[in-house]
């Protein structure tokens, strides 16, 4: 039978009969009932059934349960054919996205069919793969867009897509901002109105949760925190070295701001973090300020901090701190 027949069959019967449509679709034999699931998602593709409630539920109904015992070669298929249509089953086109045998997660991101709390589930619990194909949507709803430059923190490929999205509003341009290598920097200022060069990194509520949970379970480490601002995620850096420094958070912040390196690497070698590491370190935090990062040697001051303790380390640091303190007191 052609699809064109299963078609007209299946509209042929009387929809308010869902029961009796039902029958007769599971009567047919298995690859039939596959078939009839592919011409059903194509004519979704191509029509919107909205204006049509009855054949609406019906369908929303029927192509779940007809998916359910079909192969994974047609449930991609299906997939991607629902990806185009205006209107499918939501909850059948979750499960498809959720199946890790189909990989078809980042087709279901782009689909026009699904609403906000469908979108933010898929930002919420789905791979950078889909997250990239939800930046790239033309429309976003706020939490949806919210909920993705929160994870351009730890995924530096949503920021450039993210930052030239139409719909982006300055709110949400000032935390890119904060996390943007110089060029969507650049963009980003003149588009907004904002500083030329990116603030330094926000030690956030979120990361001294994270920070503290890693702490109490032995998990705190130099190398963690050098890896989490590899990874994107400064705020995660700036509590980690705070605590395993012992100095505070606002510390930690005064000298990631510092132009001159030599008070940060005081502050990584009170972390106990390894000299070799320090270039990494400055090459990252520069780059989130805007900044170019100077490939010469470690100056004399740089080394000497290295060479101190971790506790002599700190001592200076916050002997540093107070001193900013009291030069800045008003009278």
């Amino acid at each position: 039978m052609s699809d064109i027949g299963f078609m007209s069959d299946l509209f042929g019967h009387d929809l308010q009969d869902e029961v009796a449509v039902s029958r007769w679709a599971f009567a047919l034999p298995a690859d039939e009932r596959d078939r009839l699931l592919l011409a059903t998602a194509s004519v979704l593709a191509s029509e919107d059934l909205r204006a049509r409630p009855r054949a609406a539920a019906l369908l929303e109904a029927l192509l779940p349960a007809l998916a359910r015992d079909a192969d994974p070669h047609t449930r991609r298929e299906l997939a991607h054919r629902l990806c185009r249509a205006s209107w499918a089953p939501e909850a059948l086109l979750l499960e498809l996205a959720f199946d890790s045998r189909l990989d078809v997660a980042a087709a279901v991101a782009r689909a026009p069919a699904l609403s906000e709390p469908s979108l933010l589930r898929l930002a919420e619990e789905a791979g950078p793969e889909t997250l990239s194909a939800l930046a790239r949507r033309p429309t976003l709803p706020p939490a949806v867009l919210d909920h993705l430059i929160g994870a351009a923190a730890r995924l530096p490929a949503l920021r450039d897509p993210l930052a030239r999205r139409p719909d982006l509003s300055r709110e949400a341009a000032s935390r890119l901002h904060r996390l943007a290598g110089p060029e969507l920097t650049a963009t980003l200022a003149a588009r907004f109105d904002l500083p030329a060069a990116a603030p330094g990194p926000e030690l956030a509520d979120a990361d001294a949760h994270l920070v503290d949970k890693l702490q109490r379970a032995g998990r705190l480490t130099p190398d963690y925190a050098l890896n989490a601002l590899r990874r994107g995620r400064p705020g995660v850096f700036g509590q980690a070295v705070a605590r395993l420094a012992d100095l505070a958070p606002s510390t930690v912040a005064e000298a990631l701001r510092e132009d001159a390196p030599a008070e940060l690497a005081l502050v990584c070698a009170a972390a106990a973090m390894d000299r070799a590491a320090f270039p990494t370190v400055l090459c990252e935090v520069r780059a989130l300020r805007g900044l170019a990062f100077d490939r010469s040697p470690l100056s004399p001051d740089v080394r000497a901090a290295f060479d101190r303790s971790p506790a002599e380390a700190a001592s200076l640091v916050r002997a540093a701190s107070g001193r900013r303190s009291v030069r800045w007191t008003p009278a």
